[in-house]
């Protein structure tokens, strides 16, 4: 379908994983076959959509505004503001990190100045 798995930081989120395929989380621990099969498919995922190379969210938002920079993109924005849920989501992380870690919001708050031209 052309979209990431479902992770919880850069971590695959197991559990909507087996529910978006009608299996119990459990069948795809780490010690089955199933849960060594994702983790390899994890692992080309992240590759192709450039999750896991980041090491914490920080440096997810920072490499994301980096390519919106040189690609000439736009922070997706709603109301005027920045659409945090569209950038968690293009990071790879929950929306709410955005909010309760201040360095996340004084990275997106440089950014959108910087958009805005403020």
């Amino acid at each position: 379908m052309g979209l990431p798995l479902p992770r919880k930081g850069n971590i695959p989120n197991k559990s909507a994983i087996a529910a978006a395929c009608g299996l119990d989380r459990s069948a795809l621990a780490t010690d089955t076959d199933a849960g060594i099969l994702l983790m390899c498919f994890a692992r080309d995922d992240a590759e192709r959509f450039a999750v896991s190379q980041y090491r914490s969210p920080e440096e997810a938002l920072q490499a994301y505004i980096q390519e919106l920079k040189t690609g000439g993109g736009h922070l997706p924005c709603r109301g005027g503001r920045p659409n945090k849920a569209a950038i968690a989501k293009a990071c790879g992380f929950k929306r709410d990190l955005l909010s309760s870690r201040p360095e996340l919001r004084k990275i997106l708050a440089g950014m959108s100045l910087e958009v805005t031209g403020s």
